[in-house]
């Protein structure tokens, strides 16, 4: 939507329209993800009702060790929990594919966060608590590779976190360059670029190899965007600023 053609006063309010539908947009975006990323959250799942144990302590956990009907079930729900949260662990963001952007990079890392925080609170509770309890105590074969899977939880929840908390810092400085206004776009990439310095520097995950780095790739090179569009005329010709990333790899 071209606001060009209106007075003064009505450009101003044809501008916080922009805004506000943008706003909104972004909203809608944000319950969207939301509800997708509850869809696919990952379920634990929980013993049946005659194999759940009443106490939450070692003696129980010996008795229950010791039944060959329990140690199975227990064996092939962690079996199922390994499976469900590997293929979580191997999920990745876009990347390099070509739709790739930072709020694609955002949306990511928050649902991630997400749900691992929930397989993590899953794992709290009192029947999961049993289940690697009496796995434990018998030494079961499934144990080993268990501890492995929980501890790559741990690490992705941790990972998700950090990189979670230094996005946020950086989202404000990218918004503009989604908007039609190339002015605003270039006002914001002194400190866009700043602040993606600071964080590559002292970020504990992003600074390392393999993760991605927010860069900025425009669809018409630097040089052109001055003649694509001028004071005079704020309507900008060259089409949308395309926002990217690459991938930093490792050598």
């Amino acid at each position: 939507m071209s606001c060009t053609k209106f007075s003064k006063h009505d450009t101003i309010f044809c501008e916080q329209a922009k805004d506000y539908l943008a706003a909104v947009n972004k909203f809608d975006t944000f319950l969207e993800n939301s509800v997708d990323n509850m869809s696919r959250e990952v379920e634990l799942q929980q013993p049946e009702k005659r194999y759940e144990l009443q106490e939450n302590k070692p003696s129980a956990w010996a008795r229950a060790a010791m039944d060959t009907d329990t140690l199975m079930h227990y064996e092939g729900l962690v079996e199922s929990w390994s499976t469900n949260i590997e293929r979580l662990l191997n999920e990745k963001p876009k990347g390099e594919t070509d739709d790739a952007d930072p709020n694609s990079e955002y949306d990511y890392w928050r649902q991630r966060m997400t749900r691992f925080n929930s397989v993590a609170e899953q794992l709290k509770r009192k029947q999961s608590r049993n289940i690697i309890g009496v796995l434990q105590t018998a030494k079961s074969k499934v144990i080993h590779k268990w501890k492995m899977v929980d501890n790559s939880v741990t690490d992705a929840l941790n990972e998700a976190k950090d990189n979670n908390k230094y996005l946020s810092t950086i989202e404000k400085y990218t918004e503009p360059l989604y908007s039609a206004n190339p002015l605003l776009a270039m006002d914001a990439l002194p400190a866009l670029i700043n602040n993606v310095k600071m964080m590559l520097t002292i970020a504990r995950y992003y600074r390392s190899a393999c993760h991605t780095c927010l860069v900025l790739v425009f669809v018409q090179p630097p040089r052109q965007l001055g003649m694509m569009w001028s004071p005079n005329n704020s309507q900008w010709n060259g089409g949308p600023l395309r926002v990217g990333t690459c991938w930093c790899r490792a050598s």
